[in-house]
C-alpha cells in the first residue's frame, strides 16, 4: 500500500491524550509476508523532499507505540534540528498503531519476523541502497527488534549509528522470563485491566515518577486502554522469547552506538551493560540515566539530547546548528 495522511484516527488521539504537538500524520502501510505494517513519517519531515536525506529509523517499546515512546523526545526544542537534517520514520509494531482495534492476523510474532519486517521497510523508503545511511534508535524491545535486522547477513553494514535505550542481546534471564509470563497471562485473561497497566507502568517509569504525576499516569493509563491486549501481548511473547544475539552482535558494521540504560532498575541496567560488552571494544559507549526506567525517551528526554548531538557532531552533523543546553546536565 502507499502512503495515506491518517486524519481519521485523530478524535481517538484526542481522547487518549496523545495528540500531543501535530494534527496531522502520514504513514505508510507496508504489506510484509508476516501482515501489514505501519510506519508514521515524523511531522515536519517530508519524504520526498527528504529523499536524499540519511534517515532515522525507530522501533518502540511493549506497552507504547511511537507516539508514546518517542513523543517527547522529538517534541523538544533542542530536538527540531533532528528533523531538518534527518528523515525521520517510526515503526509501529503490527496492531501497535494508534487507534487499531482489531486483532492482527498471524498467530505469533519473534523477533525474527520482526526484524524482517523491518527489511521491508528499508525496501518501501528505498534505504536497501544506502548503506550506512541509517541511524537506528530503538527502546526496549524495539531496540532488541533493530539489533535482530542488523545481524541478519545482508544488513550489517546498513546502520551508520545505533541509539539504543535499555536494550538486550540476550536471552531473557529467569526473573525477566517470569514477569514476562505473568504479564502476557494477565494480557490473555484479564484484557487492559488495571493490574496490567500497573505492571507496564512499572516497567515505563520510576515510582517516583508515577507517584509524584498524576497526569502522566492519567495519560499513558488512558492510551493503555485504547491498545489491543491481544496485539500486546503478541509482541511481549516475542520479546520474552528473544534469542541471545551475542555471537551476531560483533558483525555489525556501523561506525558507533550509544547506549542509554534506565539506571532506576538493576535488570535494565545489567541487560545494557551486557550489551554493551558484545559490541568491538570502542564501538560503544554506556550512559546511565539514573532516574529514569525504560522510557527514557519519555520521562527524561533532555537527558539524551546532548550526547546525541555530540555524536552527531563528531560525525560531521549539526555543526551550524547546534545548540546545547547546558543547563542540563547528564547525571
Amino acid at each position: 500500500m502507499g502512503k495515506q495522511i491518517n486524519e481519521d484516527i485523530y478524535d481517538e488521539m484526542e481522547d487518549y491524550g496523545l495528540l500531543k504537538q501535530h494534527r496531522y500524520e502520514e504513514t505508510h502501510v507496508i504489506e510484509t509476508p508476516h501482515g501489514p505494517i505501519t510506519v508514521a513519517v515524523e511531522p515536519g519531515c517530508d519524504v520526498e523532499a527528504q529523499k536524499n536525506k540519511q534517515v532515522i529509523l525507530t522501533y518502540h517499546d511493549i506497552g507504547t507505540n511511537h507516539h508514546t515512546c518517542f513523543g517527547s523526545f522529538f517534541a523538544l526544542e533542542e530536538c527540531q534540528v533532528f528533523k531538518e537534517m534527518f528523515l525521520v520514520l517510526h515503526i509501529d509494531a503490527p496492531g501497535h498503531e494508534t487507534g487499531c482495534k482489531k486483532a492482527i492476523d498471524a498467530p505469533k510474532l519473534t523477533l525474527d519476523m520482526l526484524g524482517e519486517q523491518v527489511g521491508y521497510v528499508v525496501k518501501h523508503f528505498g534505504l536497501n541502497e544506502k548503506y550506512g545511511k541509517i541511524f537506528g534508535f530503538g527502546v526496549g524491545a524495539g531496540a532488541s527488534v533493530l539489533l535482530n535486522y542488523a545481524t541478519f547477513d545482508t544488513n550489517q553494514s546498513r546502520f551508520a549509528g545505533m541509539w539504543l535505550v535499555n536494550g538486550s542481546g540476550s536471552q531473557a534471564g529467569w526473573r525477566e522470563w517470569a514477569w514476562n509470563k505473568m504479564l502476557s497471562s494477565s494480557l490473555s485473561m484479564q484484557g487492559m485491566s488495571n493490574r496490567t497497566k500497573r505492571a507496564l507502568l512499572y516497567r515505563m517509569f520510576t515510582s517516583d515518577c508515577i507517584e509524584n504525576n498524576e497526569d502522566l499516569v492519567e495519560e499513558y493509563s488512558q492510551t493503555l486502554d485504547g491498545m489491543h491486549a491481544g496485539n500486546v501481548k503478541k509482541y511481549v511473547d516475542a520479546y520474552a522469547q528473544r534469542r541471545d544475539m551475542a555471537d551476531d552482535i560483533d558483525a555489525i558494521q556501523c561506525f558507533d552506538v550509544i547506549l542509554f540504560a534506565g539506571g532506576d532498575n538493576a535488570d535494565f541496567t545489567w541487560h545494557t551493560k551486557e550489551l554493551n560488552k558484545m559490541f568491538e571494544l570502542g564501538k560503544s559507549t554506556y550512559l546511565d540515566i539514573t532516574e529514569c526506567a525504560m522510557l527514557v525517551t519519555e520521562e527524561g528526554p533532555h537527558h539524551m539530547a546532548n550526547p546525541i548531538k555530540y555524536y552527531l557532531a563528531g560525525k560531521g552533523f549539526l555543526l551550524e546548528s547546534l545548540d546545547m543546553k547546558p543547563n542540563r546536565p547528564l547525571e
